[in-house]
């Protein structure tokens, strides 16, 4: 299925002049106070990657109150293809958590969600390389089939920083008067700026940007 095509529709759409206001204030939010992504970073094309899908499928629309992804269906002026109904589904029922590696079996990728502990199979996982043990990630599963597939965008945060990110989940897990989801969000986008921030401040111990009184 090519769910490349339909999200590219998707973010073409809801990126026109329609929803300018949208988009700026969503970067603002996303990227914090990281300042512009630079163009001539090595990691361009997955921050862009990465900021798009979770302007489609993380954050709301402020006048609608749901997100691109879920209000297209309503949008009338969003052509939904008449080939897409399945695609649709599966992205919107996608998971989107911190994982951590497994093993890889041929070109099987086994992982694990380290909120809920539930363990996936990606089939003919396109992408193998870059998953370590030791190291967790931030990816959106879809369900395909018997199987799953990744979107785009991965963030992998640093070894270094797994015993920290263990930690929050725990807190989170402990607390069951949470929204969970929103707060697994909450949790993806504070270690998503921590991210950056180290991106930034390689000089810097990832100990002092990984933590709850970070030093920058």
């Amino acid at each position: 299925m090519n769910y490349e095509l339909f999200t590219d529709e998707l973010m073409k759409h809801y990126t026109s002049d329609i929803f300018k206001d949208e988009v700026i204030e969503a970067k603002k939010a996303f990227f914090g106070g990281n300042g512009p992504v630079d163009a001539e970073e090595p990691d361009y094309e997955m921050k862009i990657i990465h900021f798009s899908e979770w302007y489609l499928f993380t954050r709301p629309l402020k006048e609608y109150n749901v997100t691109p992804a879920v209000y297209a269906k309503e949008d009338d002026s969003f052509e939904l293809n008449e080939q897409f109904p399945d695609i649709y589904k599966n992205l919107v029922n996608h998971r989107h958590s911190l994982f951590e590696f497994i093993k890889l079996s041929k070109t099987d990728l086994h992982i694990r969600d380290v909120i809920s502990k539930y363990k996936f199979i990606i089939k003919d996982s396109p992408v193998t390389i870059g998953f370590n043990k030791g190291q967790v990630f931030e990816a959106r599963v879809i369900p395909h089939g018997q199987s799953f597939s990744f979107m785009k965008s991965f963030c992998f945060h640093p070894p270094q920083a797994t015993k920290f990110i263990l930690k929050e989940v725990k807190v989170l897990q402990k607390n069951k008067d949470m929204d969970i989801l929103a707060s697994i969000e909450t949790l993806i986008q504070k270690l998503n700026n921590k991210k950056q921030k180290y991106e930034q401040y390689k000089h810097v111990a990832v100990e002092m940007i990984y933590s709850n009184e970070p030093k920058i």
